[in-house]
Parts: structure tokens; sequence; C-alpha cells
């Protein structure tokens, strides 16, 4: 015959042993994520409103206190692993790894000739490449497009798919017509005036709207969404995390010759590895090796280490193209017979247009050289 003390212990079993499945879902909770809390909650603790209703008194009040601390701690703990902050953990995980100079060349030229971001100036194209190095969220981006465009051997749909194309780019006028398409960058070009459309998930981003100083809004691939006003830049080892108009970037000052640490304002950034510049500090080449102060503390960088072929001029103090054979922007880039001909760091380069696939080299509008 069942006594007072038997229903006394088994509702204090009751309460204790949905006690111990809420520790479960916690633990469920933080080892499966925010996407899978609910099913965590409905499976552990037996479908949420039903258990309320069917349970003892005391085991009521247990569970009404659980599930109110689970749904109040939800939306914060959510929101501290949003897709945004799974980005940054992605970017810091897989940095980019610089593709080969021969590599930016022919992405190039091969984009060009397809009429994809065409360009006026090869050197220009590749330049700007490298200068994208620095910044993790840009460089692993056109890292990856330039492989899938050399992978695709001169098929001109196949190259426009590399930039989300597909076999049809549609025109464009301003970059305000960029937009957000989950986590695809559709991009405006107003140079060709054609919209582009970037994957951002193809380098662990995420798509979001940011502002430029004119005032116009356009996608960036970055790592997370940010509100410039209260997000504070921090490093993860020699990356720098800041907040970049409205997105999360990630700037690599590796790649630049320095580490991520705090300047002489007490600001987060990229600075030299030595102790504090001297007042009166002067710059100095040492062979390739550049002595200079950078975020207030002294560096040494070594130049041939920058993207390119780099050496210190003693003349600039900077780490400038290594060759002497022409100079970069100023001597003009021409067509040997079928090959293109420009100048790199200080040297000629020369790319076999017939080895790529096409048919010739051409000057186009007076200007630069380019496959055809």
């Amino acid at each position: 015959m069942a006594t007072i003390n038997d229903g006394f212990y088994g509702i204090k079993w009751f309460a204790v042993s949905k006690f111990l499945q809420s520790i479960r879902v916690l633990f469920d909770f933080i080892e499966a994520g925010c996407d899978h809390f609910a099913t965590a909650l409905h499976d552990d603790l037996g479908g949420g409103d039903m258990v309320l209703r069917n349970a003892p008194t005391i085991g009521s009040f247990v569970m009404s206190w659980l599930f109110t601390l689970l749904v109040s701690i939800a939306p914060s703990a959510c929101s501290g692993s949003s897709h945004g902050s799974e980005a940054v953990d992605a970017g810091l995980d897989a940095q980019p790894t610089l593709i080969s100079r021969q590599e930016v060349v022919e992405g190039c030229l091969r984009s060009d000739v397809c009429g994809v971001m065409p360009y006026g100036y090869l050197s220009h194209c590749v330049t700007s490449h490298y200068d994208q190095a620095f910044d993790a969220s840009q460089g692993a981006l056109w890292s990856q497009i330039y492989r899938c465009v050399n992978q695709a051997e001169g098929n001109c749909k196949a190259v426009r798919q590399c930039y989300g194309g597909g076999s049809d780019l549609l025109p464009c006028k301003e970059l305000d017509d960029g937009f957000c398409d989950r986590d695809v960058r559709v991009y405006c070009d107003v140079m060709d005036r054609k919209l582009y459309r970037f994957d951002c998930r193809s380098t662990g981003q995420v798509c979001a709207l940011g502002t430029l100083p004119g005032g116009q809004t356009t996608p960036f691939c970055g790592y997370g969404a940010c509100d410039s006003t209260d997000y504070e830049a921090n490093c993860a080892g020699n990356l720098l995390l800041t907040c970049d108009q409205g997105y999360v970037n990630i700037r690599d000052c590796a790649t630049d010759g320095v580490i991520c640490g705090k300047t002489n304002n007490g600001n987060l950034g990229c600075v030299g590895q030595g102790d504090p510049c001297p007042r009166n500090m002067t710059a100095t080449c040492q062979g390739p090796v550049l002595n200079t102060c950078v975020g207030g503390r002294q560096a040494i960088i070594h130049c041939e280490n920058l993207p390119g072929e780099k050496n210190c001029d003693p003349k600039s103090l900077s780490c400038v193209g290594a060759g002497t054979e022409c100079i970069d922007g100023q001597d003009q880039e021409r067509c040997d017979g079928n090959k293109v001909v420009v100048c790199l760091d200080g040297y000629w380069y020369e790319v076999d247009c017939v080895e790529l696939g096409f048919t010739r080299c051409e000057i186009v509008g007076g200007a630069g050289a380019h496959c055809r």
C-alpha cells in the first residue's frame, strides 16, 4: 500500500531527476550549438509545455524555473555563437596561402579575355592583387577566384562561373546596386558595369552590407557583421581583427613583416617587433632588410619576404621592386609576337598567349597588352 512518504519521495525523485536532466540539456546546448537547442530541450525534457502541465507540483516548479533559465540564456548565448562569430573562427583557422605571381598573371589574362573584370593594364591587375594580400578577407577570395579561373583553361563559361555569373553577367550602374544574397556577395563593378556574385562561404566568410565614406552601401565578404561604435579591435596571434565599414576584417600583419600589438597611442594595430622608437629614429637599409618604425615600435622588415620580388631601397627607405630593368607603372607593357611583356617589380616579365590557349597578343586602346 502506498503511503504519504512514498508520494513525497516520489515527488522528490521526480524533481531530482528533472534537475539532472536539466544539466544534460545544458551540456547538449553547449555541445550541439544554438541550432539544435530546441531539439535538445524537447528530447531531454519531454516536450516543454506538456511537461509543465503534467508534472507534480514540485516538479512543475523545477521545470518552470529550468525552462525560464534556458530561455533567458539562449538569446545571449546564441548571439555569441552566431554564424558571424563562426566566420571569424573560420577566418582564424584557414588563413589563405598567397598564390604565385605566375598564377596571378595568368588569372588576370584569362579573365580579361573572357570579358570578366577586364583590365586596362596587366601590371595594375597584378599589383592590386598583392595589395589585397594584406587584407585576409579579400586575399583569400581573390586567390580562390584566380585558381578557379586558371583551372578553366580558357573556357569562358567556366571562367564566368568562377565569378558567380554563370553564362551571363547582369548589368548594373552604381555600387548601391549590389546586395547580399544570403552569404553570396552580389557586387556591382562600376568599371564594366556588371554584377558579380562572390560566394563568401567558399572562404569561410559571410556577406555583410558596409557603408563607404561617401555614404554608399555595398556588400562585402567578411568575417561577420559588426558595429564600429562598440566593436573592440583584437589580436589573434599576428592577425588584427577590426570593424571595417560594417564587417569584421582580418589583416595579416605578418604579410607586411610586422606583428599585431599595441601602437604608441594605445590602440591595437600592426606594429614593429622591437622597443619603442626613439624620437629621432631614421629608417635605414641593410641589404634587403628595412629597419624602420611601425606603430611607434622598431621594426625589422625583410623586404624579400613580401609579396612579389622586393628589396630595400636606400633612397625611398622602403620596400620596392627589386629589379632595375624597368620602372613599374612607367615603362609601357607591350607585345612581342604572341607574348605579353609587362614590367613587374622592376623586371620584364613575359607570358606566351598561345601557351595559355589563345591566339595572339594585342594592344587594346593604345594602352595595356592583352591576350586574344
